[in-house]
Parts: structure tokens; C-alpha cells; sequence
């Protein structure tokens, strides 16, 4: 029987391990390594900030328990995306990639360009599912867009996978843990009462 490969679930604007298409989808393909790419160009940003790095540094904080009940743990990288995926690539071999289409900003657009020109020059499959409702490319048609969006916000919730194998990888250039606000350049703003992140938190 043929090794299979490794399936690799890029957080972004996901983190979560409920109703979460990538991780299940991996989950029933081969073993799961969960990677996280914090990106100091993005932060460097005028549109970000410090108070939207403390808000994921504890979203961050609730994946990584989440992943920690079922098994699983987070790598982080710090640096631009691609980077990260060659690291993986040097180390793993190919791989599958799975991340949910993000809404972002042009930056982060670009930056997606670019990682499926990676994964397309590599043979890499970019699992890429819709969670927001937004269509773009071929997809996108004006005239069933509210069809379709209903369609997509009816689909049952998926439940947390719990049988996961997850890879035993320990790729060179990732840590557990994320850089600092102070690393990464960022400073307290002066916000006060800042809204707290995280599953529980969402869920309260």
C-alpha cells in the first residue's frame, strides 16, 4: 500500500476545528500537519495594528487548545508564505494543501497568487474551499450570487473531526509558539477594553 501523503491545513482567518471544511477534509485523506504563517511584511501594514494582533494572539491561543484536545498541535512560521511551503516541501516532500479562500485585502490576495503559482510549479494540490460566500473568477454569476450564497450559508454545521492522524513532522524554521507584538514591530495603541479572542469567548 502507498505512503500517503501528508496533508497540510494552513490556518488563516479559520481558527477553529469546528465547521471547518479544510481540517475535515484533510482529515479523511492522510496525516494532518497544522500550520499558521504569521507574515511580518502584512503586519508592516498601515491597515494593521497592534490591537488586531492581540485579538488573534488569542484566537491563536484557543486553536492551539482545541488542536491540543484532539491530538493535534500548531506550527508556526514566521515569514512570507511561500517560504514556509518550500521549507515544508525540502522536508516533506510533496504534499496536499488545504486553506480556505480568504477575504482579505489586496495584500493577502497577491500573496495567494503566488502560493498557488508555488503549488502549481511543485504539483502541489491547493484544496481551496469557500467559507465566506464570496465567488470570484468563473464562479462568480451576478445572477444566482443570492442563490447561491443561501445555498451556501444552509449547509449543515460540520462537526469536529475526531479521528485524526496527525504527522509526526518536525520541519526546520517552525516553533510552537508566534513572534511578539515587539518583534514584529507593533506597539499598544492606547485601546481600552479591547474584545477578547477565541472560540469561548465567540461562544459567550
Amino acid at each position: 500500500m502507498a505512503e500517503q501523503r501528508t496533508q497540510v491545513v494552513w490556518f488563516k482567518r479559520d481558527l477553529r476545528v469546528y465547521d471547518h471544511a479544510c481540517l475535515t477534509g484533510a482529515a479523511g485523506k492522510g496525516p494532518v500537519l497544522a500550520m499558521l504563517v504569521v507574515e511580518p511584511e502584512y503586519w508592516a501594514l498601515p491597515e494593521t495594528s497592534w490591537r488586531q494582533f492581540e485579538l488573534l494572539y488569542q484566537a491563536i491561543a484557543s486553536l492551539k487548545e482545541q488542536l491540543r484536545a484532539i491530538g493535534g498541535t500548531l506550527l508556526v512560521w514566521t515569514g512570507d508564505a511561500v517560504s514556509a511551503l518550500e521549507a515544508l516541501h525540502d522536508e516533506l516532500g510533496p504534499f496536499d494543501l488545504w486553506a480556505h479562500q480568504e477575504t482579505g485585502n489586496f495584500w493577502t490576495f497577491q500573496r495567494d497568487v503566488l502560493v498557488r503559482e508555488w503549488c502549481a510549479s511543485r504539483s502541489i494540490p491547493f484544496n481551496e474551499p469557500v467559507q465566506y460566500g464570496v465567488w470570484r473568477g468563473s464562479r462568480l454569476n451576478r445572477d444566482r450570487w443570492a442563490k447561491d450564497w443561501d445555498a451556501l450559508m444552509s449547509q449543515p454545521i460540520l462537526e469536529r473531526p475526531d479521528e485524526i492522524v496527525w504527522s509526526q513532522a518536525a520541519p526546520r524554521g517552525f516553533a510552537p509558539d508566534l513572534p511578539t507584538d515587539k518583534q514584529l514591530g507593533l506597539k499598544p495603541d492606547g485601546i481600552e477594553g479591547i474584545q477578547p479572542g477565541g472560540r469561548d469567548a465567540a461562544l459567550a
